[in-house]
């Protein structure tokens, strides 16, 4: 099952949001209303979305940003240390016990 959500445009463009693979009409409707409710906010986050994954996007967005000498110290601490450790948890369950350990 799918959900496909129009958002509030933006500069006159048209906004669209798809997500896939639910199980459940009930699965889906709250993924929608996740999307309707955190988009505009800026706060939707993806519940599949590993911390691996966020982690590689964040080092994608952070690599304009950071000296050139600082990013390969950041993608080898994201490499060697963070993605064995949490790097299999979805981000949205990822807690402090997990961290603390």
């Amino acid at each position: 099952m799918d959900v496909l959500v129009d958002l509030a445009p933006k500069d006159g463009k048209r906004k669209t949001r798809q997500r896939g693979g639910f199980a459940s009409r009930a699965e889906a409707a709250r993924e929608m209303k996740a999307v309707l409710d955190g988009e505009p906010r800026g706060v939707y986050e993806d519940r599949r979305v590993t911390v691996a994954g966020f982690l590689w996007q964040w080092l994608e967005v952070k690599k304009e940003e950071l000296a050139p000498n600082t990013y390969p110290g950041y993608e080898a601490c994201v490499e060697r240390d963070l993605i064995p450790a949490f790097g299999h948890y979805r981000l949205p369950d990822l807690r402090p016990k997990h961290i603390e350990r």
